[in-house]
């Protein structure tokens, strides 16, 4: 996985691979979060791995991981939405942007589809 600065220069600033983060020599589904601070990576097991992004030291650190894959983020990226498609559920989680850790939170039935929004 690369990560590029941008405007892209066409020079990765990042390139992650398995001796960096073992996620990152095999994963299935990959996520930016809002922040820019962290990507989510889920491997072919459902779960995923959260893996704060240092560019000065162009290096990707886990800090934490969600047994399924996550799907969305609330808009301030303080909650995010996992499929448990084995229960049918949608997981919540908190996501503490400061340190990258998350917190259990409930589920509910998944309906179908699902969409964030911001209320104003």
């Amino acid at each position: 996985m690369n990560i590029y600065q941008i405007p892209n220069s066409g020079t990765p600033v990042i390139s992650c691979g398995a001796s960096m983060l073992a996620v990152c020599g095999d994963f299935t589904h990959a996520l930016a979060h809002p922040s820019g601070k962290y990507v989510f990576l889920t491997d072919a097991s459902g779960t995923t791995d959260i893996g704060a992004v240092n560019l000065n030291a162009q290096q990707i650190t886990q800090t934490s991981s969600i047994l399924y894959p996550v799907q969305e983020f609330s808009p301030d990226g303080t909650i995010t939405y996992a499929t448990n498609d084995g229960e049918g559920e949608i997981e919540i989680y908190g996501f503490d942007v400061a340190t990258g850790g998350v917190t259990e939170g409930g589920s509910f039935s998944d309906l179908g589809y699902l969409f964030t929004a911001e209320r104003k």
